[in-house]
């Protein structure tokens, strides 16, 4: 008897340990989502996002995969309320606002958002956090004009030497206009009179290659002509 007991026993522990084991190898909620998104099950993604959304409705990214799904799952007309609900509930999220505009031009409506585009990155009275977030948000719709037409406005309102001017600079790189980015960096070369080593570090990082040191050395020549002393 005392051995079909101890032997019961083990056999109940052991299939708690199996459960158990089942269980945590079980992904979890977002990473299910995800790969339904690999796997191009944008339906059963967008079920699984939405659940996670109600559970944490200022999560900008999450709500970011959420709209993702959507709009992969041609659910457009669920897209656009979810953008409004959220503008609705957290007015002072830049991304909402943005991405308002982002649907109508999805949808053709293209002077329509280019306004509203406008009037985000127009907005009045922004701090310099919120500047950042709506550049952030115009990058996460490739919509780098206006992430720059940003940036240069948070350079305006806060000074040249604030950290606006490296990521100013760091946009004009990453969209191609090397000679107005390498003039951004040489101009806060010499505007916050950096030393040898930290300048030099600064276009050892930025200057990859002969042909932006070609142009990096006429910037360069340009400033020594203005300022021959």
């Amino acid at each position: 008897m005392f051995n079909k007991v101890s032997t019961m026993k083990s056999i109940l522990c052991l299939l708690g340990v199996l459960w158990v084991t089942v269980l945590s190898a079980q992904p979890g909620t977002e990473a299910l989502a995800r790969q339904y998104m690999d796997n191009r099950e944008y339906e059963k993604a967008a079920d699984l996002y939405e659940e996670l959304n109600n559970k944490n409705p200022g999560d900008v990214n999450l709500y970011d995969a959420y709209l993702t799904a959507l709009l992969m799952s041609k659910q457009n007309d669920k897209a656009e309320k979810l953008v409004s609900k959220r503008k609705k509930k957290f007015p002072q999220v830049m991304q909402f606002k943005v991405d308002e505009a982002w649907l109508l031009e999805k949808k053709g409506q293209v002077p329509e958002a280019e306004k509203l585009y406008k009037k985000v990155a127009d907005l009045p009275d922004l701090s310099m956090q919120q500047y950042y977030e709506a550049a952030d948000a115009f990058r996460r719709r490739t919509k780098y004009n206006w992430a720059i037409y940003v940036y240069e406005q948070g350079e305006e309102k806060f000074g040249f030497a604030s950290d606006f001017s490296t990521r100013l600079a760091q946009m004009y790189m990453e969209t191609g206009n090397k000679a107005k980015g390498l003039e951004k960096y040489v101009q806060m070369v010499l505007t916050s009179g950096f030393s040898y080593e930290p300048s030099k570090q600064l276009f050892e990082m930025n200057v990859p290659d002969s042909a932006d040191f070609a142009i990096l050395r006429s910037i360069l020549l340009r400033q020594l002509q203005k300022n021959p002393d």
